[in-house]
């Protein structure tokens, strides 16, 4: 039985391992028929550009075992399958279909809560300006890149926690040109 989401908050992780990648042929393994994820052409060659130039990441596949279903790494694998990879190692874990249904889809939607810091984006883009990298070979053209431009907010990621908003302190509301979100910080001034 699924644990609910209160016995899991309880639960520490003092140590993260993997669990030994298991080599596999592609061919063993299927794509998860209810993958909600598409992956563009356009993302699958820079996952390709990116594979070769960085190699392989251990973990980034992930099969439930019953079914040899992938449930992590979609993209990867495809990706993997256009440069005629015949073996490639995968994490295989022992879960339900529901379990399995549910990872997929939390992976997945965790992936789209990330957002990316401004002004920590920039310096990133400046330093590898300066050693003459070519802003495609992150996945970037200039039109993205001067819209990531913070506007005039310095942000402090440690301002972003939703709960310290409405604290009776003096606050900047923010709001993500990306995707619209609110957020307050302190008023330092």
């Amino acid at each position: 039985m699924p644990e609910t989401p209160s016995e899991s908050e309880s639960r520490s992780m003092e140590i993260a391992e993997l669990p030994a990648p298991v080599r596999l042929q592609m061919t063993e393994v299927e794509l998860h028929p209810d993958n909600p994820r598409v992956h563009s052409a356009h993302q699958i060659n820079e996952l390709k550009e990116s594979l070769l130039e960085h190699g392989y990441a251990a973990g980034s596949m992930v099969v439930q075992e019953t079914r040899m279903r992938l449930v992590k790494g979609h993209g990867i694998y495809e990706a993997l399958l256009q440069l005629d990879c015949r073996f490639a190692d995968f994490i295989i874990q022992d879960m339900s279909d529901q379990e399995a249904l549910i990872f997929l889809m939390r992976d997945n939607r965790l992936s789209d809560l990330s957002s990316w810091h401004p002004a920590k984006f920039m310096t990133s883009v400046r330093a590898l300006k300066s050693m003459n990298v070519k802003m495609s070979r992150i996945g970037f053209n200039m039109k993205q890149i001067e819209a990531m431009k913070a506007k005039d907010v310095d942000l402090d990621p440690d301002a972003l926690d939703e709960d310290n908003i409405g604290t009776g302190k003096s606050q900047i509301v923010h709001q993500c040109p990306k995707c619209g979100f609110k957020f307050a910080t302190e008023d330092k001034s």
